[in-house]
């Protein structure tokens, strides 16, 4: 037992001997080291404000969509009537002329 904590200590003393002399020594591994994570915490910031961005047009394009959709039908809508009135005033008819419930026999 005693020859398992002489040899952790003796390992101990090794890391703590080595980290004190990258410390003193080697400051420019440290500001790599310093220099990486901060480059890589800034990533992490731009990475979620384009995530954000990307899902706020993401809904911005749904909702484009959704319009889309809507303004079709009103179109189609909006020719079917178009339609429907010209051949009325082809046969000579008014739109006043034409008996009630005849409009989707006409099309």
């Amino acid at each position: 037992m005693v020859d398992f904590a002489n040899s952790w200590a003796g390992a101990l003393q090794r890391i703590e001997q080595s980290a004190w002399q990258a410390w003193t020594q080697e400051p420019l591994i440290l500001m790599g080291l310093a220099l990486m994570a901060l480059l890589a915490a800034i990533q992490a910031v731009l990475l979620r404000r384009t995530l954000k961005r990307l899902r706020d047009v993401n809904s911005d394009l749904t909702r484009s969509r959704d319009e889309l959709t809507e303004i079709r039908g009103k179109y189609e809508r909006e020719v079917h009537w178009r339609k429907a009135i010209e051949k009325v005033t082809q046969k000579g008819l008014t739109p006043e002329q034409v008996p009630a419930g005849k409009e989707t026999t006409l099309s």
